[in-house]
Order: structure tokens, then sequence, then C-alpha cells
């Protein structure tokens, strides 16, 4: 049998390697796609994680946390079409 401390570990080693990949597959999405529609999926991405998860877990939710969740996946939806639409050009600053 193997030690907490070994599970705890292989856990934490098995975590990196998922988010690193994530992040991997998520800049080649992005220069393969519009930064809108990479913002899209990914704010569709958040919300099959949130019904996955409701759904796997068994957790019920109440319609105020049914609310709440439409609010923030709203709210995170508009951000990105905004933030993409209107996204400025840092301006350079010349060096003395």
């Amino acid at each position: 049998m193997y030690s907490f401390s070994v599970c705890v570990c292989v856990v934490c080693v098995c975590d990196l390697f998922f988010s690193f990949t994530d992040n991997e597959v998520a800049f080649l999405a992005l220069n393969e796609v519009a930064p809108v529609t990479h913002a899209v999926t990914n704010t569709v991405k958040r919300v099959v994680i949130i019904l996955v998860s409701i759904l796997v877990f068994r957790t019920p939710i109440t319609g105020l946390g049914a609310l709440g969740s439409a609010l923030a996946i709203a709210g995170a939806t508009l951000y990105s079409l905004a933030s993409a639409k209107y996204k400025t050009v840092p301006v350079e600053t010349k060096k003395a």
C-alpha cells in the first residue's frame, strides 16, 4: 500500500501535467482561431465543467445558485467579447 505522501505527490504531478497540457492546447488553439472565438469557447468550456461537476458529483444546486452561475458565465462571456472588441494597442515609450 502506498503512503499518503506518495499519493499526494502523484496527484500533484498529474495536476501539473494536465494544467500544462491545457495551457499548451489553449495557445495552439489561439494560433488557429480568432481571439473572440477562443474567448467564447473558453467560456463554453467553463459551462461544461460546471455542468459535468454537478452531474458527476450529484451536487444539488438551488435556483439562486443556478442564477449566480448564469450571471457569472454571462459576465465572463460579455467581458471576453468586449475586451476582444475594444483591445487597445500599447503605446511604446522611447528610452532616453
